[in-house]
């Protein structure tokens, strides 16, 4: 019989920790908040930093410009979970994680036609696990844009552009975490050609990758991967207060040494992944998924599907998949704007005062149960409230239940999950 507690019991005190960190934070832009005040445009009664401060941070001349900016993430989250979830996954332990700490360099290069570079870096000092002590480098891109505003190639380490949770950014999804996790690579190297059409009603994005630059591998080991986005918005009015987006996306994975491996976590950076198959011996995948996003005005609607179908013979050729569907509203009037050269939508940017409050509610499953792997089946609802305070500052909370079907049991797990970011200049 399973253990059930309320949502008071799950909710316990917030460590230390997280209390010393937002108290840090906040100090650091109480102190801008007279400056914000009559500095900027747009006004808001949570201190932050005025936009002054933000161009003081950025260089430009004929040939050349330069912007430096950074984000964190600070999460805490709390687990309760039933006797047969810590059977199934081990024991999870509540804990407050620098999520992301991530510096950006940015600008464009102006010398044989309108170039734009990005370099990220990731911080791992707060990273116990990683072999690397100090960075992790996210992003290395180059990209030549066109006269025209319709294409762009990209050239480098870069994210690929399959699935719309990973293609968009992480920092401005309506949920916490990305949860197709087994079916995507975050990020690789490559090349990527962005092409749009019919006044951008149509957008086509192709994808070569092969990660043995970074890894150290050789050119065949490490597999090479083919990615295809076709995106087209049948419904565009009122300059984006409603749209309707809809793709299909494709993807080609060779084996990496032989081998392959999918796996995911139940939407939490500090969980151990819940659905596994473990590695195991495959000659190559074929992933495909479909999205589907509709916003009217103050109203958002998300859903994606994909499914994997892997060529291997030793395990009966099995095939995988998993969705997700998730709908929030925005309070106050604001819009989700929707970039039609990235294709997905950007950040919220709040009218002033005390921003924008965004309940929200997700649903979703991955299943990685078929022929002869058995890396079980994750399902997992949840609801949250995202407050979007400024430009930068963004605070919310989520509750979610997870169940996972395997090693023969039903496990149960309860996660709570406070999150403050600020994303900036």
């Amino acid at each position: 019989m399973k253990r059930r507690q309320s949502i008071d019991g799950l909710v316990q005190s917030i460590p230390a920790g997280i209390v010393r960190g937002l108290i840090v934070l906040v100090c650091f832009f109480v102190q801008a908040s007279v400056a914000a005040q009559t500095d900027d445009a747009v006004q808001y009664d949570v201190p932050d930093i005025p936009d002054s401060w933000a161009e003081a941070l950025r260089y430009k001349n004929e040939h050349f410009s330069l912007a430096f900016l950074f984000g964190t993430l600070l999460d805490y989250t709390n687990w309760d979970q039933d006797q047969q979830s810590i059977d199934q996954v081990g024991k999870q332990e509540s804990q407050f994680e620098v999520r992301s700490l991530r510096f950006l360099f940015a600008g464009t290069l102006d010398f044989v036609g309108p170039w734009s570079y990005v370099v990220a870096i990731e911080s791992n000092r707060f990273d116990q696990a990683t072999e690397n002590p100090h960075f992790t480098l996210m992003d290395a891109v180059l990209t030549r844009g066109f006269a025209d505003g319709t294409k762009r190639l990209a050239i480098g380490k870069q994210k690929q552009s399959f699935v719309y949770e990973m293609v968009g950014d992480s920092a401005n999804l309506i949920q916490h975490e990305r949860f197709l996790g087994p079916f995507f690579k975050s990020r690789s190297w490559g090349i990527n050609y962005t092409q749009t059409y019919m006044e951008k009603r149509l957008g086509l994005q192709l994808g070569w990758y092969n990660d043995w630059f970074e890894d150290g591998g050789n050119f065949s080991g490490q597999g090479n991967q083919l990615v295809f986005r076709l995106t087209g918005l049948p419904v565009w009015r009122g300059e984006g207060a409603e749209v309707l987006h809809v793709a299909i996306s494709a993807r080609y994975q060779d084996d990496e040494n032989d081998f392959l491996h999918y796996r995911g976590r139940p939407g939490s950076n500090v969980a151990d992944f819940y659905v596994d198959s473990g590695k195991f011996a495959a000659d190559f995948s074929r992933h495909m998924a479909l999205e589907a996003l509709w916003q009217r005005n103050n109203l958002t609607v998300l859903g994606e599907y994909a499914k994997a179908w892997v060529a291997a013979d030793a395990v009966g050729n099995p095939q995988f998949d998993g969705f997700y569907v998730t709908a929030s509203y925005l309070f106050n009037g604001e819009l989700r704007p929707y970039d039609t050269m990235a294709r997905h939508s950007r950040r919220v940017i709040p009218g002033g005062g005390w921003g924008a409050l965004e309940p929200f509610f997700w649903f979703g499953q991955v299943n990685l149960d078929d022929a002869d792997i058995r890396g079980g089946s994750m399902e997992k609802w949840g609801v949250g409230v995202n407050w979007w305070a400024t430009r930068r500052w963004k605070m919310s909370v989520s509750y979610g239940n997870i169940e996972l079907d395997r090693f023969d049991v039903v496990g149960t797990t309860k996660q709570v999950l406070f999150r403050t970011q600020w994303i900036g200049p």
